[in-house]
């Protein structure tokens, strides 16, 4: 429903939608850990099967279990690689019920979080 209420305000496509997927698939093409690498056009994008439109299976994600690890270098190393410092933010949402406790359901979480992933630290 998101997504319908999304293409109504705003117009966006189903080639909206894809473009999203194909630009994901060209990033994860450059990934040796990603599971979906292959390159995708839109021709193979519109031909997927749908699931509930507007999505198509191709919309959906691959179950993984993801992980991030950290180095945090210390002493005389952090020093040498202080020009390649990586800033990690957590962001807290708001504990919703559902959907129909948001306002406009075509931005939910992207209101509430964006400001505060592009906020410099104090």
């Amino acid at each position: 429903m998101w997504a319908r209420r999304h293409q109504h305000e705003y117009g966006s496509t189903c080639e909206d939608l894809g473009q999203i997927v194909i630009t994901q698939r060209t990033h994860a093409g450059r990934n040796e850990h990603a599971l979906r690498r292959e390159p995708l056009t839109m021709d193979d994008y519109l031909g997927a099967r749908w699931i509930n439109e507007p999505f198509r299976v191709l919309d959906c994600t691959s179950k993984s279990t993801a992980r991030c690890d950290l180095d945090y270098p210390c002493g005389h190393r952090a020093q040498r690689q202080a020009a390649a410092r990586v800033v990690v933010r957590i962001v807290e949402l708001p504990k919703r019920a559902g959907w129909t406790e948001w306002d406009d359901p075509t931005e939910m979480f992207s209101r509430t979080a964006g400001p505060k992933i592009w906020d410099k630290p104090d």
